[in-house]
Parts: structure tokens; sequence; C-alpha cells
């Protein structure tokens, strides 16, 4: 069997017991899908081979045990970020910072009574350098699948419209997009990682000396990847076909069509994006308000599609926020799918 995890935490579970469970299920990266690519999923290995093979990427320093915290704040620039080297099972580092996948630190004392604080709760961290980017358009996510000669074969960007919670939180708006200048970065990536598989690799142009720079890499599916099928981008597919031996030789590149970019299709997780918004709001909120919300987001607009039973996607998120707001839920969404897929 192919395994493809759906999210880090069942991920890292493969992974923890993958010498009892690998006879039984395969996972992508590895040259044969017979590897566990533990050295990807970590940040701090990931941050290493990235390095080693001339990759730009933000000065990054591993924080395992107590020893490593005066090292770190002697040596990292400020600001700079802490974030969890792997994923646990509760997702605890989420649970206990808001939502956030990572932590500012302006100088060398916070940083030293935070990274305590966060390796006497049990964390593993990796600590960066922060980043600066000057808007949304140099903050970019790009997907890929990469053959068995590490060559990428499907690509696209996006471009994140709103994170929850910002600025380190889940891109909740996100609009398909192609970049063509990282493809050859990326490429890079692939070939220092020697991935065969789905890969997301984050990349942000470093305001300070104008380049891009890859803040981390993401080795299983991302949550909107049914979004970039409905944009023609089959990712799983891809990997279907690779896994059964009938992905056909050669470098040829699907990227996005140009028909799909010009309609602008944007991708919108319900309720988190609109919640924060509809809350300020004069309050009972009412149908008029969310449609309204919709509405202001430009581009030919899609929601998540959750239920496989449902023959449209949105209408799980649509009901959780009906409950939220008191509204009736098929008149939201009605209402609502009146709105979708325009521009």
């Amino acid at each position: 069997l192919m395994v493809v995890s759906s999210s880090d935490t069942n991920l890292m579970f493969l992974l923890d017991h993958y010498s009892s469970l690998s006879p039984y299920f395969r996972l992508a990266g590895g040259p044969d899908f017979d590897t566990a690519r533990i050295d990807v999923v970590r940040k701090d290995t990931a941050a290493v081979l990235l390095d080693a093979r001339g990759v730009a990427i933000p000065e990054t320093h591993a924080c395992l045990k107590p020893y490593d915290v005066a090292r770190i704040a002697g040596e990292i620039s400020y600001p700079c970020i802490y974030k969890p080297v792997v994923k646990d099972y509760g997702q605890t580092f989420y649970a206990t910072h808001g939502g956030l996948k990572a932590v500012e630190c302006r100088d060398a004392d916070e940083l030293v009574e935070r990274l305590d604080e966060e390796l006497a709760r049990g964390f593993e961290l990796v600590v960066q350098e922060k980043v600066s980017f000057a808007s949304m358009e140099e903050e970019i996510p790009f997907y890929l699948y990469a053959d068995q000669n590490h060559r990428i074969r499907m690509a696209a960007t996006g471009i994140k419209e709103k994170i929850q919670p910002p600025p380190f939180g889940t891109a909740t708006i996100l609009r398909f997009a192609w970049h063509e200048e990282l493809l050859p970065l990326a490429q890079a990536v692939v070939e220092a990682l020697s991935w065969r598989g789905i890969l997301m690799i984050e990349f942000i142009r470093d305001l300070n000396d104008g380049r891009w720079k890859v803040i981390e890499v993401n080795a299983r599916p991302w949550l909107c990847i049914d979004f970039y099928r409905r944009c023609g981008l089959n990712f799983l597919e891809m990997l279907h076909r690779d896994w059964r031996g009938e992905l056909p030789a050669g470098t040829d590149l699907i990227r996005p069509d140009e028909a799909v970019l010009e309609s602008s299709p944007v991708h919108i997780s319900l309720p988190a994006a609109a919640i924060p918004d509809l809350d300020r709001l004069p309050q009972p909120i009412r149908i008029e308000d969310v449609v309204s919300w919709i509405r202001r987001i430009e581009g030919c607009r899609s929601l998540t599609f959750l239920d496989p039973k449902d023959p449209r996607p949105g209408r799980a998120e649509l009901g959780s926020l009906a409950a939220r707001y008191g509204l009736p839920a098929d008149e939201l969404i009605a209402r609502v799918e009146e709105n979708l897929g325009g521009r």
C-alpha cells in the first residue's frame, strides 16, 4: 500500500513506527518509496541538507538540549523566531501558543527565557533568523511533484492573502498562482533533498538582500490540495501513477494553465478566515453579512471540500458557520453558493 499522510500528526505516527510497519506500506520521499525520510520531515536536519547543497536558507540552529540555549542566543541574528522540529500527536505547540506555528523573539534575554521554558515542556526546536519581506507576493508556497530522478514534473504556487492567526499561522485565504522565477530554486531544493513525491517549499524574498530563501519544507500533501486538483493540477494522481510505474519518462513540466490563472481562483477556508471579521460586526450576524464578506474577495471563489459524500465543497464549513451564529444552514449555503465561482 501507498499511505498518503493528510496531517503532520499521522505522518509522525508512521515515521515513529516505521521499522515495524514498513513491510506493509510505502511512503513518498525515498527513491523507491521505501525510506522513512525523517531527515526531511525534521526541520533541523532538513536545514542541514539544504545548507550543505548551497540552497539559500536563513541562519538556523537546532535547540534540542538546555546546553544549546546560551550558544544559540549568542550566535543568532535578531529578531529571530523559533518553532518545533516536528509536530507531536496533540499539536501541543499550536495549542499552547494560540495557534501560532512560530514565536518571535526580539533579543537574547527574551530568547533565553522562552527557550528554557519550551525545553522544559519537552519541545525540540529550531531557532531561525527572522526574514523580513515586503508583501504577500514575497512569501510564496511552492507546491510540486518530483519523479524518481528528482525532476519536478508538476508545480504551482500560491499567494497567502490571509493568515490566521497572524503573523505565523495558517493561510486561510490562498490564491492560485505561478511564479516562474522560483522553478529553478525549487528544483535545487528537490535535488538537495533527493526527493521523490509531493513536496511544499516555503519561499520568502529577503527584504535585506533581495534573495529568495527557503524557510521550510513540508513533506506531505497540503490541506488545500483538492483546490489545486480543481484548478487542473492533480498531485495525488501523479503520485499514484508514479507509484504504479505508469509515469512516462521525461522532464515535461505540468504547470498552471494560463486560462485558469486568468480566472484567479482563490481558496477560502471557512469558518477560520471569516470569523475574526464577522465577530467584529454588530451582532447578531445576518446571512447577508456572510455573503458580503465573501463578495469582497475577488476572483473565482472556492471553499474546502471536507465531505466526500457531498457533491459540492464548503457545505460542512458553512454548516459550522451557521451553527456559530444561529443562522439557518440551508439558506446560508444557498446564498453563499450563489456567490462562488464568480469574480
